[in-house]
């Protein structure tokens, strides 16, 4: 005989996916949960934060806007981590590539 048990059951209603590439802990895609406004900070939390080699000053968010033309854009993620600046942030839509660049280090 076998039992199993459940201990939570996670509905999650998606209103799309954002890619998440670059000098983060977990690159990868995520979902944006329905019920919640996703801020680019907020998925590189969920990606683990920043590697020891990423440029958190640089991110770089590239979405497709309604004509379908490319739009990119970068976003202090570090600053806003660090001192609380929500009003930088940016809320992620479906589709939204995000990459953490690499610093350049000079020796």
């Amino acid at each position: 005989n076998v039992t199993l048990g459940i201990n939570q059951v996670n509905h999650l209603d998606s209103r799309g996916k954002v890619y998440i590439t670059g000098n983060v802990r977990a690159p990868g895609p995520q979902d944006l949960p329905s019920n919640e406004r996703t801020m680019v900070s907020t998925a590189i939390i969920r990606a683990g934060g920043f590697d020891k080699f990423a440029n958190g000053h640089k991110v770089q968010v590239t979405r497709k806007d309604k004509s379908g033309k490319t739009v990119r854009f970068t976003v202090d993620v570090k600053s806003i981590i660090e001192k609380g600046r929500r009003d930088w942030d940016v809320e992620l839509e479906d589709g939204d590539y995000i990459n953490v660049p690499q610093n350049i280090i000079n020796i």
